[in-house]
């Protein structure tokens, strides 16, 4: 009885730890030690990849009437935000584009002003992504909030962004 017993505490020790291995294995993926920031040579094959779905989505939301959008990979993808409040998206070729993007790993995508931006990676206070300029202008921290580095894509009026509130303060400081 003695032997079933300390089996059974040492088989409840040995779960308790493989648990906890993996909420911290788990912890380092989400907080990105594991995650590799994308580069603009990655960025720019990423962009040749998803091309075709990145226009749909660009010329969905250039041709809004709404000056503000954002679509969050938590959200319907039938939905998107116009100042806070849920809106439908009324184009199916649209819906899933949007889908396939999230599947393929975006994180965010919507407008703000002249820019239409897709997040593909991100940790804590860092992003980096796709961002097309409507006007053609090159895009500033007017729109993408925290901008720290750009740099043109292949295509006109494309970019590979980066944004570091953490890099923005320090510069940005004093």
């Amino acid at each position: 009885m003695k032997k079933v017993l300390i089996a059974i505490l040492v088989l409840i020790a040995v779960t308790a730890v493989l648990y906890m291995a993996y909420i911290v294995v788990g912890g380092l993926f989400l907080g990105g030690a594991f995650r590799p920031a994308i580069n603009y040579e990655r960025m720019e094959e990423i962009f040749d990849e998803d091309y075709e779905l990145l226009i749909i989505v660009r010329d969905y939301l250039k041709n809004s009437t709404y000056e503000h959008i954002y679509i969050h990979s938590t959200m319907d993808r039938r939905e998107m935000s116009v100042r806070g409040h849920r809106t439908e998206i009324e184009d199916i070729k649209t819906i899933e584009a949007i889908d396939a993007l999230m599947n393929l790993g975006y994180s965010a995508m919507g407008k703000n002003g002249n820019t239409i931006y897709f997040l593909r990676w991100s940790v804590r206070n860092a992003g980096r992504g796709i961002v097309y300029s409507i006007d053609g202008n090159e895009p500033t921290e007017t729109n993408l909030q925290f901008l720290t580095g750009l740099e043109p894509l292949s295509v006109s009026n494309w970019y590979y962004y980066e944004e570091d509130f953490n890099e923005w303060r320090r510069r940005n400081s004093g």
